[in-house]
């Protein structure tokens, strides 16, 4: 380091000395404030910069430690962010915010067993926490233990019947488990409010067809198909339906005609299609599997060669 450039450091340095410790500390909610706009506006280098500025006048300001863990954790940064937290919790004690920031942290690093700790302690301290019940229910589902996602997420059902990710969880958690008629008392309130939501529809829909509940089954596609009129796999499903439950010939090739049209193309689904077709419906299907494109003669042959020798 050259004689100059200490120089100047030590200037610095003696006039941050010189000031008063209520200068810093306003110097320090300056640029506290400035960090959470750049924060804010998700400008989030300038916000680092900014925090860690009003760090170094006032190391005793919680807050600004806290937004800089949470921009770290913005950044992908999470050990950097934790390690931040969990100062503050030694120093500062445990509050139900820090311990949700930390297993928030958490979780999105991958260390979901740690983050259920935390979540379990917020519980502790707030019996009825809804965001730790929902993310518990979450961590559980998506490490496959269902039994233990369901506990939490009907705990927070009970405060709310009427929350839309609560609902859905729910019924996902069901069909997980095999409970497909209780996964339906969560599924249609969930419809009711979100009627496009393709994912949960077509859960719906296949559940309400294995119950050999084709009317409603149609209904949930209609409904579905109000919203998505290009879906070429939603076409298709209602095809299906029409052509192997409802034997509606007419109306289930018009519906099998705009899914190829739109370009389904899907060799398992449209094999099953065949299996379970009456015998009858072939000659037409096949020739609409050439007439709107879906596939060429010879694409054709080799299909149902390939049909003909699995069946």
């Amino acid at each position: 380091m050259g004689k100059q450039t200490f120089g100047i450091i030590l200037i610095c340095s003696l006039l941050l000395s010189c000031l008063t410790p209520t200068i810093k500390r306003n110097l320090a909610r300056e640029y506290y404030n400035i960090g959470n706009t750049y924060f804010s506006l998700n400008k989030y280098a300038q916000a680092v910069e900014s925090y860690q500025k009003a760090l170094t006048y006032d190391p005793d300001l919680s807050e600004g430690s806290f937004n800089l863990a949470r921009v770290y954790f913005a950044l992908g940064r999470y050990d950097e962010g934790l390690d931040i937290l969990r100062r503050l919790q030694t120093e500062r004690g445990e509050n139900i915010v820090l311990l949700q920031t930390i297993a928030y942290g958490l979780a999105k690093a991958g260390k979901k067993e740690e983050a259920i700790q935390y979540y379990v302690r917020v519980l502790s301290l707030s019996e009825g926490n809804a965001q730790s019940l929902y993310n518990l229910g979450i961590l559980y589902y998506e490490m496959e233990q269902y039994d233990h996602a369901y506990v939490y997420l009907s705990r927070l059902y009970e405060i709310d019947q009427q929350d839309l990710d609560t609902l859905k969880v729910l019924g996902k958690i069901e069909v997980r488990r095999e409970k497909f008629s209780d996964a339906l008392q969560f599924f249609f309130p969930y419809l009711a409010k979100k009627p496009e939501d393709m994912e949960v529809g077509l859960l719906v829909y296949g559940i309400l067809s294995d119950q050999k509940r084709y009317g409603e089954a149609l209904k949930i596609l209609e409904t579905l198909l109000e919203k998505k009129k290009e879906e070429p796999r939603l076409w298709f499903e209602k095809a299906f339906v029409l052509l192997t439950k409802a034997e509606e010939k007419k109306t289930g090739l018009d519906a099998l005609t705009k899914a190829l049209t739109l370009g389904f193309k899907d060799p398992q689904k449209l094999r099953t299609l065949l299996v379970e077709a009456p015998p009858s419906y072939l000659e037409d299907i096949t020739t609409l599997f050439t007439r709107t494109g879906a596939y060429s003669k010879d694409e054709l042959e080799s299909f149902l060669r390939t049909f003909y020798e699995q069946n």
